[in-house]
């Protein structure tokens, strides 16, 4: 492989094998003003480059260093280059394409030019006779590599995605999480969620194969969980820092819409986020929504068009959130039970993120189209422009300390930022791999408090109420999840008495369940054991086509992808090869989910079995 290295006025070409080994200059500094791209030509093993309006040729060693001839006279300013058999396609200033002849080594003549070409910004070509198909190392079961196999010859080598490092067995790839002072960021560029360090800048990607398109992130320093977001599988999602223990928390899919951003009320454990409903009729939850550690699910605000950023303050019982969708675009201020709606602020075009400061009572907007940071209070017509970085395109802030941290898609690092000194700036996590950043999450044990009491805080964050538990200013209100109202004493919800009295039924049926479980013992440890025998012989043929999760000894576990998600509390035996679940579909409150459960469920029972009291 061959690159341009360098910046002005020290630029280079270089090549190097495919593994990234051996790496050597062809043209150094001295020959070279302004390269902008390159394209080889196998046959005469030559290489093709431009070099402010220059076309030239180097041998693949180095040698001939030549200028190609009628360049200057017939592209005033040549863009990009391809080679094709004995021509070069040349972009000239992205308005014509021009043919250049290679019929030999010493004549090289333009043969035409295509004028009805506007704005050629790359090239390149499809032939199936120059693109003949070879068999390689890497053709079956990638290699056995888990991300990237790279063939050398007859043999081969695996690499890891950015983020990852290579195991010592040579083929996995493994991320082993930060656990103090980091960041979680989603990378729109790459569909990656990813941990950066506070101190170095070393970057870890989350090692999970269930992150496919996130949005928000969250991370969750008491239950140390990563959550978030996914626009394409509509769930709320969440793992451990290193991957392990996967669980979807709520498929806003079944509300026509997707999950936003997020934000986490300690006081409580809930997670409130902002969706964005499907336009297609019939038309989906917008709004802001809530989701209880157990899983219950709220319609908190159903109200509209794109909500954004969203912030939440239990100690005071505010919730603050964005509206780029409607006009003009908001920043609203409610209680955390949804009542109370004022507007706070209307002059901004793009409000892309917030921070909020809960010790001053501050909230911190970005304007992505505008590039201004405004600094707010908690009632209105309180914002005043406090930063602005041009160019950028603003998007996610969040504050830790008394530094702000924020993203813009411009840009390929983020800008951290003295809250009281603007001219406190620098450069944080300028890395190249990284793509265009979106949500941030920060964490710090020195500066994050995480033991925050609000009147809810008591009877594991649901305080007098039997579900969900508000706090507001002063006070708190009681919320049922959807589809349930509030019993009459304002606390309660229906669906509490029904657990109340099916629990009740439960156990006087305990007995004849002790009777049942204990004469199937010995036909359920056979049934295991021939199941652990298929799990294994299965493993072994979905080797290299799972990217799966793997233990501290190297092993592989199945694991799901959020698509073909199955959900068994007790334990139900998931049978899996290249990502297929084997089970019935279920229909589950109107959708069609894949499901694993009990032998009954199916129409032939010795497709599944439950076993429970194992």
């Amino acid at each position: 492989m061959m690159w341009i290295n360098g910046r002005s006025g020290s630029y280079q070409i270089n090549k190097a094998n495919v593994n990234g080994t051996d790496i050597q200059t062809i043209v150094s500094w001295k020959y070279l003003s302004n390269p902008l791209d390159l394209t080889v030509d196998l046959a005469y093993q030559r290489l093709y480059f431009i070099d402010g309006n220059s076309i030239k040729s180097v041998q693949f060693d180095g040698t001939k260093l030549t200028e190609v001839g009628g360049g200057v006279a017939k592209s005033t300013l040549p863009l990009k280059l391809h080679s094709y058999k004995n021509h070069l396609l040349v972009a000239d200033a992205g308005i014509n394409l021009d043919v250049l002849s290679l019929t030999d080594s010493e004549s090289k003549t333009y043969t035409r030019s295509f004028y009805t070409l506007v704005a050629v910004t790359d090239i390149s070509v499809v032939d199936i006779t120059e693109q003949p198909e070879e068999s390689g190392p890497c053709d079956a079961d990638n290699g056995d590599c888990e991300h990237i196999c790279i063939p050398l010859d007859r043999n081969r080598i695996c690499q890891c995605s950015f983020g990852f490092v290579l195991d010592n067995n040579t083929e996995t790839c493994s991320s082993e999480p930060l656990l103090d002072n980091f960041m979680y960021v989603s990378d729109w560029t790459h569909d990656k969620v990813y941990q950066i360090s506070l101190i170095n800048n070393a970057v870890n990607a989350l090692d999970s194969s269930t992150v496919t398109d996130p949005t928000g992130v969250l991370y969750n320093s008491i239950t140390k969980r990563i959550i978030w977001g996914d626009y394409t599988s509509k769930y709320i999602q969440s793992a451990n820092a290193n991957g392990t223990g996967y669980s979807v928390l709520n498929n806003v899919g079944t509300y026509r819409a997707y999950p936003n951003r997020l934000d986490l009320d300690y006081s409580t454990g809930n997670i409130y986020y902002t969706a964005v409903g499907s336009s297609v009729l019939p038309t989906g939850f917008t709004g802001i929504g809530v989701v209880a550690p157990n899983g219950f699910h709220r319609k908190l605000i159903s109200d509209g068009v794109k909500p954004m950023a969203i912030a939440i303050d239990p100690v005071q019982g505010f919730l603050f959130w964005t509206d780029l969708g409607t006009n003009p675009v908001v920043l609203k201020r409610a209680h955390t039970d949804g009542t109370n709606i004022v507007t706070l602020f209307t002059s901004m075009v793009w409000p892309n993120g917030i921070a909020i400061d809960t010790s001053a009572r501050e909230l911190y907007v970005t304007d992505g189209k505008t590039d201004i940071i405004y600094r707010c209070g908690y009632e209105a017509n309180t914002c005043y422009q406090y930063f602005r970085d041009p160019g950028a395109n603003l998007m996610d802030i969040k504050l830790l300390g008394n530094y702000l941290f924020y993203t813009a898609w411009i840009k390929v690092y983020i800008t951290k930022l003295h809250k009281s000194n603007t001219k406190d700036t620098s450069k944080f996590a300028n890395n190249a791999e990284l793509g265009r950043l979106d949500s941030i999450s920060l964490y710090s044990s020195t500066f994050l408090t995480t033991n925050v009491q609000s009147q809810c805080s008591s009877n594991n964050g649901r305080g007098n109420c039997s579900t969900f538990c508000h706090p507001t200013p002063n006070s708190f209100t009681c919320g049922c999840p959807d589809g349930e109202q509030l019993l009459p004493d304002g606390k309660t919800c229906p669906s509490v008495t029904e657990t109340s009295d099916d629990k009740s039924n439960g156990d006087k049926a305990s007995s004849s369940q002790s009777m049942h479980i204990g004469a199937g013992v010995g036909v359920t440890v056979a049934i295991v054991i021939i199941v652990v025998v298929s799990v294994i012989v299965l493993r072994k043929y979905a080797h290299c086509k799972i990217w799966g999760r793997k233990t501290q000894s190297g092993q592989r576990n199945l694991q799901n992808p959020p698509s073909r998600q199955s959900v068994s509390n007790t334990g139900a035996v998931i049978l899996q090869t290249h990502g297929e679940i084997y089970g019935k579909p279920k229909t589950i409150e109107g959708v069609e989910h894949d499901y694993v459960g009990t032998a009954s469920d199916f129409e032939d029972p010795s497709l599944s079995m439950e076993f429970s009291g194992v």
